[in-house]
């Protein structure tokens, strides 16, 4: 057997992976001494290899990260991504397949990389990573998986009612024992051009939590685009929830915004009538009513649920930029799941007088299927070449990509960026995303 070791810069986080006869990769993490994840499986099986066993070891790389930046708004004023990194690279026949690992202070992370210079395509038929809790865990919260995400995080217990349940993520456990919580979580979805799916967890009493795609996927493989890497997985390792609520490693794992001018994106809240009355939408003097109450309380904007009128949308945007509201004006997917089509729709809104509306409460019903993922960037080119912000609605809760593309890291990264973003410009949700201040 192999075995290596990488630990955090502050060497409370330690990750050890271990390659068995067989090729088979396994993984724990443990903080403070503390073993929080047990030995558990890595790897992928897709139509151009079974990276589950059978991997040759090539080389080991070791980097160092040290990253400063800010964002428009968020958690801090500056981001610290400090963290080191093992990057482990194997041969299955002759394709590389590589797992990189990160230790953070806060958390673990690793993600999968297959390169291929013969073909533009690989499927994915299933990801075997894992997650065996410690035994020491017995308190613990799961969603359970609906199209919309829009559920309850509810107290589980380790029986056979979890079982093969899809469960969403961000996930929370507690170790009383280690006084430790965890948080199961993945970033940086949006990558190889949006063309995988984001993922769920899968229940098991025996606690060895699995990865699985989305189920409106109904167990297909997924197709996606050669050079390959998935989201990043990763668990954060905190003493409490406050250093939980306030870690950022889900923004350090996310790529750097590719977007230069920053200055039009201005996060803010809004009011939104569907709590209230799912059809408050469909009528004008209704919605007026909604513009008036967000400029009585000092909110910054009115979400334009679906079922509102082209005929009258127009003259609704004149009246609240009157008061400094801004509109959020909600779209089907359908209606941007092409670059043709995302055009033609963002265009339809004004960007050169003073309506200044705000295009795009995407109602992606179904957050993680893989043709959500695809729309995103055909509607993002457009919205950022035309400064128009949108909400990608539900379809990230869990996962902050406000960083655009990932790079390489150089053996010692030390620089200071001031720009960044949210990715492809999409204002998002969850105070868990990149662009913070949103929520």
């Amino acid at each position: 057997n192999m075995r290596w070791t990488l630990r955090s810069p502050g060497e409370l986080t330690e990750i050890t992976v271990e390659q068995k006869e067989t090729g088979e990769l396994f993984y724990q993490v443990l903080k403070k001494g503390h073993m929080l994840i047990q030995e558990s499986a890595l790897g992928l099986s897709t139509d151009y290899g079974d990276f589950t066993e059978g991997l040759v070891f090539q080389k080991e790389e070791r980097n160092s990260i040290r990253e400063e930046y800010s964002i428009p708004v968020g958690k801090k004023e500056i981001y610290d991504n400090h963290a080191e990194e093992l990057t482990l690279s194997f041969k299955w026949e002759k394709v590389d397949f590589t797992v990189r690992f990160r230790a953070f202070d806060q958390a673990a992370a690793f993600r999968y990389e297959i390169a291929c210079e013969s073909r533009n395509e690989i499927q994915v038929k299933r990801e075997k990573t894992e997650f065996y809790i410690t035994e020491n865990c017995k308190d613990f919260w799961l969603q359970d998986w609906v199209p919309t995400y829009e559920g309850p995080y509810i107290s589980r217990k380790w029986d056979k009612s979890i079982n093969g349940q899809p469960y969403g993520m961000p996930s929370l456990f507690y170790s009383e024992a280690d006084q430790m919580w965890l948080m199961i979580n993945e970033a940086n979805v949006i990558n190889t051009n949006g063309s995988f799916c984001s993922c769920n967890l899968v229940g098991d009493e025996k606690k060895h939590l699995t990865i699985g795609f989305a189920p409106e996927e109904k167990g297909k493989p997924i197709t996606t685009l050669l050079p390959f890497h998935s989201a990043w997985r990763y668990v954060v390792l905190a003493d409490s929830l406050d250093e939980l609520v306030n870690s950022t490693v889900n923004y350090n794992l996310n790529p750097p915004s590719v977007i230069e001018d920053l200055s039009w994106i201005k996060p803010g809240r809004a009011l939104w009538s569907w709590w209230e009355d799912m059809n408050g939408a469909q009528l004008y003097l209704e919605s007026r009513d909604y513009v008036d109450m967000a400029a009585a309380y000092g909110f910054e904007g009115v979400t334009l649920d679906c079922g509102w009128d082209d005929s009258w949308v127009k003259d609704l945007c004149e009246y609240a930029h009157k008061k400094n509201i801004q509109i959020w004006i909600w779209s089907p997917m359908q209606r941007l799941d092409t670059r043709e089509k995302a055009e033609k729709l963002i265009g339809n809104y004004p960007d050169e007088d003073n309506l200044d509306v705000q295009n795009g409460k995407l109602k992606l019903r179904a957050k993680q299927k893989r043709q959500r993922v695809l729309c995103i960037p055909h509607q993002a080119v457009s919205q950022c070449r035309r400064k128009c912000a949108a909400n990608a609605h539900l379809i990230f809760e869990k996962a902050a990509d406000a960083r655009k593309e990932s790079r390489p890291a150089p053996r010692s990264i030390r620089q200071h960026r001031t720009k960044r973003s949210v990715q492809y410009g999409i204002c998002n949700r969850s105070e868990q995303k990149r662009n913070g201040g949103n929520q």
